[in-house]
């Protein structure tokens, strides 16, 4: 059974998990190293902004990496690298504010206006997804009766 320090514990990191944004990684020096796979849902027209800081830990060595979404193109990086710290940003969270308000001179308040108004938007966006989606599944279900 269970400890209840233990339990504190999962308790605590539970509420924290949603708070994680970035992610941070150790790669084995090696001729054929196993491969690293992250993956993070983005709806489509969405923008992503992909943060990679990899300092050098040595000149032969070297960091592949690849972005695959979609489409029919592959993208890929290569860096000199060892250590990995991994940031990805999507839609209304990829949006550099700070510059926007210096271009617009706009106060904090309106800062932060159009920050949640781009979450807004996202939701609204998110959810009319859902309901074209959930009218292709009755369709499909229709049809099929």
């Amino acid at each position: 059974m269970p400890s209840r320090a233990s339990f504190s514990f999962l308790a605590a990191l539970a509420l924290l998990l949603p708070l994680v944004s970035a992610v941070k990684f150790s790669l084995q020096a090696g001729h054929n190293p196993p491969q690293k796979c992250l993956w993070n849902y983005a709806m489509a027209d969405t923008l992503v902004v992909i943060s990679v800081s990899a300092p050098m830990a040595g000149s032969m060595q070297r960091l592949d990496m690849e972005v695959v979404d979609g489409s029919a193109s592959r993208n890929t990086a290569p860096q000199y690298v060892r250590l990995i710290d991994l940031d990805v940003d999507i839609g209304a969270d990829a949006v550099d504010y700070n510059a926007i308000a210096k271009q617009e001179s706009l106060s904090g308040l309106e800062v932060e206006m159009r920050k949640l108004e781009g979450v807004v938007k996202e939701i609204v966006e998110e959810l009319n997804y859902l309901k074209r989606r959930e009218a292709r599944m009755r369709d499909t279900n229709g049809a099929l009766s």
